[in-house]
């Protein structure tokens, strides 16, 4: 949030200034450029931050992200069905239960199943499909559900964290609890479905494989016990 940016930037400050009384004429090399600009470039970047929240928080009043040729398809699509009467409702299954959905369209996935479904284990993270952690199976392959406008998966299955299993069996959940994974656990339920489905495609993955395929990010770096765990799932499912 920029409140807590912002704090983090006056502290910033003040240890820079405090570096810099502590310079004295004949000490002047003590003081370190770098650590000058970091407040500074913080704050820019916070800034910038909050002048695209829009475009990463879509159920703002000015939620609508860039659109694009798929965004333009649907809205199209919702158009023409108004104007003959029709409802232009979404059919999703998602966990095996079917869903009719009075949304919009250009809703992003991750909003119907935290807004409308209470599905709240697909978390968001950034807003622009980088970091997996809204990470579902989209009919068994993994997307991450932050840009994937509703409307374009009229019809599809959808798994989410809750719906992996009913309780905490599959051979990933087992292998995160064995490697003890998390850590603060935010990105969790997006690896899990990450590697659930990588798995399914590649049932002996080298450490090279995991790399590669793998690329949801976790901020507090439990990439080691990441690659533990999916080479312990996989041996798990050989058997």
């Amino acid at each position: 949030c920029f409140f807590c940016h912002a704090q983090m930037v006056l502290i910033l400050s003040k240890r820079s200034a405090s570096k810099d009384a502590a310079c004295t004429p004949g000490n002047r090399r003590s003081r370190i450029p770098g650590q000058l600009a970091t407040p500074w470039v913080i704050t820019v970047l916070c800034l910038a931050r909050e002048i695209l929240t829009p475009y990463y928080y879509p159920h703002s009043d000015k939620r609508r992200p860039a659109g694009g040729a798929g965004a333009v398809e649907i809205e199209d699509r919702g158009r023409r069905a108004r104007a003959k009467g029709i409802d232009p409702m979404v059919a999703i299954t998602v966990n095996g239960t079917p869903h009719q959905l009075d949304v919009e369209e250009e809703t992003p996935l991750l909003w119907v199943l935290r807004d409308e479904l209470g599905l709240t284990g697909t978390k968001f993270g950034c807003g622009v499909a980088q970091c997996g952690a809204c990470t579902v199976h989209i009919n068994g392959e993994a997307q991450r559900s932050c840009s994937v406008p509703v409307g374009s998966i009229d019809g599809a299955a959808v798994t989410t964290i809750e719906g992996l299993s009913a309780d905490s069996s599959h051979a990933v959940q087992q292998a995160w609890l064995a490697e003890d994974v998390p850590q603060c656990g935010y990105c969790q339920s997006g690896q899990i479905m990450a590697a659930a489905a990588f798995l399914a495609g590649n049932p002996k993955p080298t450490d090279a494989d995991i790399d590669e395929g793998i690329t949801n990010i976790c901020r507090c770096g439990t990439y080691e016990r990441i690659r533990r765990a999916i080479h312990r799932a996989a041996s798990a499912m050989a058997r």
